[in-house]
């Protein structure tokens, strides 16, 4: 009994890796390229897989055009509302149908002047053994003949593209398929023995057409690739069930199927990352001819290397669609193995002392242990980290980022500008390379520099002229820029360091931009806070009710954190009458430069020790850079904090605040001292 239960729970807690794992591996779309003027069709984008990938390329300000069966539109809206992307179209099309393909494909010659992306995700499970219209198999046709035919219909306006991009969308069961070189060049592609082998056969078909297609289409600058998204909770399996017509059918499905998507499944939205990484990532630019595998990565099917079969399926398919002679692609240029050596690993040899051996086994487990627990807080905390997953376009929108030539800040302004925003970079540093790097990353020319030293108030109010009579208005305004520790360096007005650039300056400089925020319809204001904000040393002046006591310099870097979350909570309740929304955050631990400003050589020993702790904690636990920038993202650009102001946020979540913040004797004092320090007039004052 009690060997059972050992076994079991050693079973699901392999099963509760994997599913960690799985989820953690996926590849996530780190590509920030801007998508204006471009023009994609998905099809079967109106549910599912191809919804996800419709949202993702809209927000990016792509002209999106959903090729289904189900056209709605009140969808139509709802992707609209959720991107701000007016440029979505919904078309009809039955793929179980060669007549509606061509109608579909004629539309879209008569409409479109070229298209850019194509993404054959349409697709059915098992369906019943009934023939379509066109007198085949009902999967294979919808699976496989229908993009097929479609395919070679767009192929003219896939050309007029710069770099024209096709993905198949295959699946992990094409590993099952059973066609053979003989029984598909004897009588085209036949039925599968068992209904959900019709499905597999389908999928591996997809892998051979992306294939040959590339090296058809290679010549025209076309990429074309297939992927399979592992398992997916999609309504595909809810379709699959209602068309189980025999009881071998049944149990199969519920054996194999059923019971990985109910443990492994993920959500849509991990796998679309990988399917719109494909077709607009740096990465893949030149790549084309490739099968992007979840589980069994760069592992083809059998018989994908076999040329012979997929010349038969080929054919077989021309034949099948009944192309005419004029849509027929010219012969395939011969594909060009790469060749990949394995290493040898040596080991040294173990001495045969008892002493040594063991010694040598307690060391082992010492440190397997160390790395258990390490991996294992690494993950939680990987998987602890919330990504901004908003699908908002930000054309017309204009966003001013302090400090975002670097750590955080990079990552704020590329995502902005990915999505069409016109960003402003005010920082201290103005270097060209990193502002070419991110046009070219992001094909988004309205990325500007501008100067400005936070350590001086006179470099602020001339910023903010200067800015006045450049722009219009401003919608996002994201104080960003930040200092650690300054050893005891003082400003040019004088004050300490890091209070003046992480908090003095940014309250001016909202102060003097307060006027541009107001001509937007709904402008956001985000500070950058920290956790170490819990960790401050202010407290009210014993003798003036209107002045506050900062305490000691040691922590100055966790007072000035503090003190944005106050300021960002009054700027709230004071702005609220324009529609402008003020909240703060923070981003955990992240691994930037900043953390290197945590030890010197003018520090004592505790604080020596903290910057080392530190070190080690960003090691550790530490974020990427991109990863601490997805809660101010959430923020800029979420429709689900709309309207919602006066917050604290972390990992996209409301937190709760330090203490002192809900000292509101406290907080008035702090925003009185701060107008003062600052010098700000009676006109720049808020009511």
């Amino acid at each position: 009994m009690f060997a059972e239960i050992v076994l079991t729970a050693i079973v699901f807690m392999f099963i509760g890796i994997y599913c960690i794992l799985t989820k953690l591996q996926f590849i996530t779309c780190d590509s920030n390229v801007c998508l204006n003027g471009k023009t994609a069709l998905v099809t079967g984008g109106n549910k599912g897989l191809g919804y996800e990938i419709v949202l993702q390329l809209a927000s990016r300000g792509c002209k999106v055009i959903i090729a289904a069966r189900g056209v709605s539109e009140d969808l139509r809206k709802k992707i609209i509302k959720e991107t701000r992307n007016p440029n979505v179209i919904m078309e009809y099309v039955d793929f179980s149908s060669f007549a509606s393909v061509r109608n579909l494909a004629g539309k879209l010659k008569t409409t479109e002047s070229k298209l850019d992306i194509l993404i054959n995700n349409a697709g059915v499970g098992k369906s019943l053994r009934t023939p379509t219209e066109d007198g085949h198999n009902r999967t294979m046709q919808v699976n496989h003949y229908s993009t097929f035919l479609l395919t070679h219909l767009l192929v003219d306006l896939l050309k007029k593209s710069e770099n024209g991009k096709i993905l198949f969308t295959s699946s992990f069961l094409a590993h099952v398929h059973v066609l053979t070189r003989r029984n598909v060049s004897r009588s085209g592609i036949p039925d599968a023995p068992l209904g959900n082998l019709d499905y597999s056969n389908s999928k591996f078909c997809s892998i051979i057409s992306a294939e040959i297609f590339a090296s058809k289409l290679k010549k025209w600058n076309i990429n074309s690739n297939c992927y399979q998204p592992g398992i997916a909770k999609t309504e595909i399996f809810k379709e699959t069930r209602k068309n189980l017509d025999n009881l071998l059918d049944a149990v199969i499905y519920f054996c194999t199927m059923h019971l990985l998507q109910t443990i492994f499944g993920v959500n849509p939205k991990l796998p679309s990352q990988t399917a719109v990484q494909i077709v607009i990532g740096d990465e893949f630019e030149h790549v084309t001819g490739v099968y992007v595998g979840k589980y069994f990565k760069d592992l083809k099917p059998r018989g994908a290397r076999d040329d012979k079969l997929c010349e038969a399926i080929w054919k077989a398919s021309e034949a099948a669609v009944r192309l005419k002679p004029e849509e027929k692609l010219a012969e395939r240029e011969p594909n060009s193995e790469i060749e990949i050596k394995s290493i040898a690993e040596r080991y040294r040899p173990v001495r045969d002392t008892p002493m040594y051996i063991m010694i040598s086994a307690l060391f082992y487990v010492t440190v397997f242990l160390i790395f258990l627990i390490c991996i294992c807080v690494r993950i939680y905390a990987k998987w602890h980290c919330v990504w901004c997953r908003s699908n908002v376009c930000l054309n017309g929108k204009t966003a001013l980022v302090t400090g975002g030539s670097l750590g955080i800040g990079y990552h704020i302004v590329v995502n902005l500008a990915s999505r069409g925003c016109k960003v402003i970079i005010a920082d201290k540093i103005i270097d060209q390379e990193i502002k070419k790097r991110m046009i070219k990353e992001t094909k988004n020319v309205n990325i500007h520099f501008e100067h400005i030293d936070l350590a001086s108030f006179k470099s602020v109010r001339d910023f903010a002229e200067k800015l006045k009579t450049k722009e219009d208005k401003i919608d996002i305004l994201i104080h960003n820029a930040g200092i650690g520790k300054a050893f005891g360096c003082l400003s040019e007005d004088g004050l300490n360091k890091p209070m003046q650039v992480n908090y003095y300056s940014p309250f001016l400089l909202t102060h003097l931009l307060v006027d541009l925020m107001k001509k937007s319809s709904a402008a956001r204001l985000i500070f950058t806070s920290s956790g170490f904000s819990f960790f401050n040393n202010i407290n009210m002046h014993s003798k003036n009710e209107h002045e506050v006591d900062l305490g000691t310099s040691q922590l100055d870097y966790h007072t000035s954190k503090f003190c944005l979350i106050p300021a960002a909570d009054i700027f709230a309740e004071k702005l609220r009458k324009y529609n402008i929304t003020s909240n703060s955050y923070h981003p955990g631990v992240v691994k930037t430069r900043m953390i290197d400003q945590f030890r010197g050589e003018r520090m004592g020993v505790i604080e020596h020790i903290v910057g080392i702790f530190l070190k080690f904690d960003a090691m550790l636990v530490g974020k990427t850079p991109e990863e601490g920038a997805q809660t101010a993202l959430y923020l800029a650009c979420s429709n689900e904090v709309e309207g919602i102001t006066g917050k604290f946020f972390g990992e996209a979540t409301p937190r709760f605040k330090p203490l002192a913040a809900y000292n509101q004797k406290l907080c008035k004092a702090l925003w009185y001292h701060s107008e003062k320090v600052v010098g700000l007039t009676t006109e720049e004052k808020l009511p």
